[in-house]
């Protein structure tokens, strides 16, 4: 097994995320005319809630973590892996935030470092290295972009500094020929984004 485990990971599950916009038809800064104050009350014409045309700066500017994969061919008992690689994640903020991910609660290209010396390979996933993706945070989900387009990768929680996710399947049984095999295709990893 080679890098299609990691490939095989993000693409198993896959749902778009809508894009479309709309224009706000309400009052913004310089045009109520009347002294009150403006609709737009963050004056700076973006794609938050009220969905002007421009696009809203991202407030974070770090991001720092791990991504950590699980697989079993089915060659282990439960419980074990052929291998468990781990990836140290930096991010650079993408500012602003695309309006393709209007909605978003960060955008960050992401580079993970693959350790070796972390986790452990019986040689099944031994041509996983370093990558890159761009993650975005919408809701519970974690997205990863491509060309403009971002995807539902995995679910994920962000409490405004930690974010959490993880996708796939542990342990799963497969009874056949008399026998239990168990497979586990599981992604799953953490970062601080301040």
């Amino acid at each position: 097994m080679h890098w299609m485990v990691l490939a095989a990971c993000f693409s198993f599950l896959g749902a778009c995320v809508d894009s479309e916009k709309s224009g706000d038809s309400g009052a913004s800064v310089g045009d109520s005319g009347s002294g009150d104050p403006p609709l737009d009350l963050d004056q700076d014409a973006d794609t938050d809630a009220d969905t002007d045309t421009d696009t809203d700066a991202d407030p974070y500017t770090t991001y720092d973590g791990w991504e950590s994969l699980d697989y079993n061919d089915g060659a282990y008992p439960q419980g074990e892996y052929n291998c468990q690689l781990v990836w140290w994640a930096t991010g650079t903020p993408v500012d602003p935030i695309p309006s393709e991910c209007e909605g978003c609660d960060f955008v960050f290209d992401v580079y993970l470092s693959y350790d070796p010396s972390v986790g452990f390979d019986d040689g099944t996933c031994e041509t996983i290295g370093d990558y890159e993706f761009t993650y975005a945070s919408s809701g519970d989900d974690l997205l990863v972009g491509y060309d403009g387009i971002y995807e539902y990768r995995a679910d994920a929680t962000f409490d405004g500094s930690q974010f959490v996710y993880s996708t796939g399947y542990k342990d799963y049984a497969y009874h056949g020929d008399g026998y239990i095999y168990y497979y586990t295709l599981y992604l799953y990893g953490a970062a601080t984004v301040e």
